[in-house]
């Protein structure tokens, strides 16, 4: 958050999530600052010295930040329903 407060000069909620040792994802708070950090394939960030990547996710980063394993009661279902395949599909 530090480096990318200085590197636009004012102050942000960045909402930086670590997503593994290396990677970080960053939620922009507009499409210019968004548009700004990824027109370069690499930006060096000047506080660290750090030449990072900055890419757009595949999937929504919100979506997929932290997965829990969750149990759910299906209960009253018809004999027909009661396989793996049609439980996976609903």
């Amino acid at each position: 958050e530090a480096e990318l407060n200085h590197l636009y000069r004012r102050q942000l909620d960045w909402a930086v999530t670590p997503i593994s040792g290396t990677e970080f994802s960053v939620v922009f708070p507009d499409s210019v600052s968004h548009g700004y950090a990824t027109r370069s394939d690499q930006i060096t960030l000047a506080l660290n010295k750090l030449v990072v990547d900055i890419s757009e996710p595949i999937l929504d980063p919100k979506a997929v930040a932290v997965l829990d394993t969750a149990w759910i009661l299906i209960a009253s279902l018809p004999d027909i329903a009661r396989s793996e395949r049609v439980i996976r599909q609903m």
